[in-house]
Formats: C-alpha cells, structure tokens, sequence
C-alpha cells in the first residue's frame, strides 16, 4: 500500500494493532513510503498512457466460492498465451510494476513461500493471481480489509454482491479495478483472464462496467468449500493479520455463511440476466477428472475460439500435478447438516447430493444454457 492508503486502513479500524504486530507494523510502514515513491514514478512515466488504454477485448472472469478451485482454472486458462492474466508480482506492486519489476522480483523470489499458507498449491511471482489482493493493496475499499484486523467488525460485505452500495464507495472501487486493468492492459497488450472470488456476486455489475466480459464458474462439493473456507480464513488471518485472531470457531463458522449468502444472492439472480455466451459453469470435480473436456465446454460456450492447442497444455499440466494432495477433512454430521440448511440453493442449483457429500450427475442448470 502507499503511505495514504495505509494510514487510512489504520485509522478506519481505530488503530487497533495488537502489540504482537507491531514489528510487522513498522517494517509495512517503511515499505509504505517506498510504495508512494514509486508509484509517483508510475504516475509520472506510464500514468497518461495508463488513463487512455482501452480494456479491449473486455476480460474473462473466473468466479467461485472461495476453495471452489478457482485457482486451478485460472491456472489452466492461463496456458493459452493469447490471454493476459495478473501475476503474483503484479497483484503485490499494483502502483508501480510498471517501473519497479526488474528491482522487485528477485526480493520476491526469496521471500514468497513455495506453497500457499492455506494449501499446498504452488507459489511464485510469476503464477496467475487474485486481482482483489491488488485492489486492496491500491486502497480500493474491500472485504479484503478484514484480513488485516480480524477482530474488527467486516467492512465492505456490501461489495459482494454490488447491492446497495453507497456511490462514493462503488465509485472508488471502480476507479481502482479500472486502473489496474489499464495497467495490466498497457503491459500486456492481450485479453485477460481474471480470477477472483469476491467478483462471483458482482457478476452482472462487472458485465455493465466492461462490456463483452465473459465469466466461468466453478462449484464444488458445499461441505468441502465450507470447511476449507474456514481453514483459509484463519491461515490468513494469523499470518496477514495486525491482530492476533481471536474469533471463536462458531463466530469463524456464522462469517463463512454470511458471506457466502451474500455472494450468492447476487450470482443466483444476475445468472439469469446474462446471455449463454457470456457466463458456463463447471464442476471442480468435472474438472479434475476431465480437464481437457472441460476447458473445450467453456471455450466453446463463451465462444474464446479454438481450444485444441490449450487442451494439449491443459493435458500436460495436470499430469505434472498428480504429486498434489488436497487437505482431507472429516465431516462432522453436525456441520454437513448446517451446510444442508444454509447452503441447499448452492447445491440444487450446481448439482450436489449433501447427504452423501458427494456430486451428483450435472442438471440441466449446470450445463449452462439459461433461458
């Protein structure tokens, strides 16, 4: 973040750093002035040609719930090389990339972990990665905010679905998500695919802000993305977080379905708004067990064009992930018959038998062809 960005999100949440951050506290706010420097270079070298550049053709957007497999696709599109996509260096320098990535990367290179903290999925500077940490990080208002101060009450839900937003609020929003799309543009000169979980309920406010987007969503077993959720959330939490988190599991637990009603009134309503070349939705397990068929359903569907070439990629690189083992979880019968109650439009609607936990064949709603 910049030095103005930052001092905001401290001021907007009290101050309230627990003294066992305040370490972290100062080396973050050292960085934050080096951030304002050098986004000011930006701005002075890029930022005319940034403010003019066209987002053409408008993106690809790849939604979910959190732990859907989100990633994965995103990873898998990103094989095509005639698509653009965000890249960890440039989701954690959305300022000034642009002018500070050949000094950045090596840092990065050191620091970033292998592994993500909250799975085993691979890391690196150069992976495809989730433009709302970019968002955040340029002081866009967020329900990222919440990682940082995790006892605090959440700000931003509303952004979930883009429902009942204050203009200001949607406004700054727009103005960031806009810009660093120019900028990623300006660098890359291609279509991008995008992933982001918190874009799922703002799917139709996204398709009028970037006219021609194109949206792929993925659904997984709802027990299996509830639990794991939870295990997200506290992973980030306690590494990311100026507090030590002090949530009790049942509050963790209400926060995973409150966000996830929120979510998904607003993708339940515009995915009978938008047209069928515009939105397919997958299964992660569909997906896992027939890559290749599934990546030529979404080219074919949202009309990407040729798919033979990136299905060969596709084929290749789920091969070298056979080593990759997802967290294995029990489910508490207690917890698969909360998720039956509160999650039960999430699983009629993509096709999930929660009293088994397990798939079940796709409907007709799941092979996407809305009227």
């Amino acid at each position: 973040m910049r030095l103005g960005d930052f001092w905001g999100l401290l001021r907007d949440h009290q101050f309230a750093v627990g003294w066992q951050r305040w370490p972290m506290l100062g080396l973050v706010s050292g960085c934050t002035v080096g951030n304002s420097l050098l986004s000011a270079l930006q701005q002075w070298r890029f930022g005319k040609r940034i403010a003019s550049q066209p987002i053409e053709p408008a993106p690809v957007f790849v939604v979910g719930h959190w732990r859907s497999g989100t990633t994965l696709l995103h990873e898998l599109m990103a094989l095509d090389d005639r698509f653009g996509y965000p890249t960890t260096l440039e989701c954690f320098l959305p300022h000034h990339f642009l002018v500070s990535e050949p000094l950045f990367r090596p840092m990065l290179q050191l620091l970033l972990p292998s592994k993500r903290p909250m799975d085993n999925m691979p890391a690196g500077v150069d992976l495809p990665q989730e433009d709302e940490f970019a968002l955040v990080a340029m002081g866009a208002p967020s329900p990222y905010q919440r990682i940082a101060f995790p006892n605090r009450p959440a700000r931003f839900t509303e952004l979930l679905n883009m429902e009942q937003v204050d203009p200001a609020v949607e406004a700054a929003f727009a103005a960031n998500l806009t810009r660093f799309l120019q900028s990623l543009m300006l660098k890359k000169n291609k279509r991008l695919i995008l992933k982001s979980p918190t874009h799922t309920g703002r799917i139709a406010w996204l398709a009028r802000q970037f006219p021609g987007s194109r949206f792929v969503h993925i659904a997984r077993n709802p027990v299996e993305v509830f639990l794991s959720t939870k295990r997200l959330w506290r992973r980030l939490d306690e590494v990311q977080g100026f507090q030590v988190p002090r949530y009790s599991d049942d509050e963790l637990a209400e926060w995973v379905h409150r966000d996830y009603q929120i979510m998904y009134q607003g993708y339940l309503k515009a995915r009978r708004e938008l047209d069928a070349e515009q939105l397919v939705e997958v299964q992660f397990e569909q997906l896992t067990a027939d890559a290749p068929a599934v990546i030529r359903r979404i080219y074919q569907q949202l009309q990407l064009g040729d798919s033979q070439a990136i299905e060969q990629a596709v084929t290749q690189n789920m091969a070298q992930r056979k080593t990759y083992r997802a967290a294995d979880y029990q489910y508490p019968q207690e917890t698969i018959q909360e998720v039956m109650r509160r999650w039960s439009q999430y699983a009629l609607t993509f096709g999930y038998d929660l009293g088994n936990s397990q798939p079940v064949a796709p409907s007709s709603s799941m092979l996407r062809s809305p009227a």
